[in-house]
């Protein structure tokens, strides 16, 4: 069994009812039931013996990989020569990059990235979103929309708009209140896009040293963080070289051969 994150178990209120209670049933039998446990961090496996009390040798860390599949030309090549569908980009934005729902802190974001624009007016740099809305989205399609004079709202995109986006991005916000593992991170690291990320489960984990943490709770970190990277072009150069350092320690090769020894262990 391989169990991503416990999310559920810390923040009910960002989840369904039944999202919820299938989540705590099926993973209540599964961790009980199961020979061995892959957690996809040290920081899911540590919420797994914490909260379900399982002995710490049934569980077996695999993290995620990642390949560079795509080089900018061949995103470009897979939009099509005829036209960029993502015309409508401003010319410079920091992203955030995930399926709307409550857990992944859009808004606290938003009132983040509101009050830098109130104190450097003069900063050309826009919000984007992309991601689909997920489960209690409502409030904050609401706050996009009412921040959408510095928020640009694009909902889904396919992966080769996705990589493009990133390519572009002057940096990857990452707010969120709880992550199992964080691939966007990695993505981020791939384009050469400085990452701030929240300083809590699992990504500190992910991003190591090529990131600038902050509290998710507080905006004013939160805010400091994007403008760091923005006004300090050294520092967003070496965050863009220690991601691409991280980048590989990550691989889904060695994510593959670490998957096998736990199946025939």
């Amino acid at each position: 069994m391989t169990i991503h994150d416990l999310a559920w178990i810390f923040y009910p209120q960002a989840f369904t009812w039944f999202n919820r209670n299938f989540l705590r049933l099926s993973t209540w039998f599964a961790v009980k039931s199961a020979s061995k446990i892959i957690a996809v961090s040290e920081a899911t496996k540590k919420d797994l013996t914490k909260t379900y009390k399982v002995d710490g040798s049934k569980i077996a860390v695999v993290h995620h990989g990642y390949e560079l599949e795509k080089s900018g030309q061949s995103v470009r090549r897979s939009l099509g020569e005829g036209g960029d569908p993502l015309i409508n980009l401003p010319k410079d934005y920091i992203l955030f990059l995930s399926t709307l729902q409550p857990r992944k802190n859009l808004e606290g974001l938003i009132k983040a990235f509101r009050q830098l624009k109130q104190d450097l007016p003069e900063l050309p740099h826009k919000l984007v979103v992309a991601g689909k809305p997920g489960w209690k989205f409502e409030s904050i399609l609401k706050t996009i929309e009412d921040n959408k004079d510095i928020a640009v709202y694009l909902n889904h995109v396919s992966e080769a708009e996705k990589s493009a986006i990133l390519l572009k991005a002057a940096a990857l916000v990452l707010p969120s209140f709880y992550e199992g593992f964080g691939m966007q991170i990695l993505e981020a690291f791939a384009a050469g896009v400085p990452v701030a990320a929240s300083n809590v489960s699992s990504l500190p984990e992910v991003a190591g040293e090529a990131a600038v943490y902050f509290d998710p709770k507080d905006t004013s970190q939160i805010k400091s963080a994007i403008k760091n990277i923005l006004l300090d072009r050294g520092l967003a150069d070496r965050l863009r070289e220690k991601g691409k350092e991280r980048l590989e320690q990550f691989s889904w090769r060695k994510s593959a051969k670490e998957t096998l020894e736990v199946l025939i262990s």
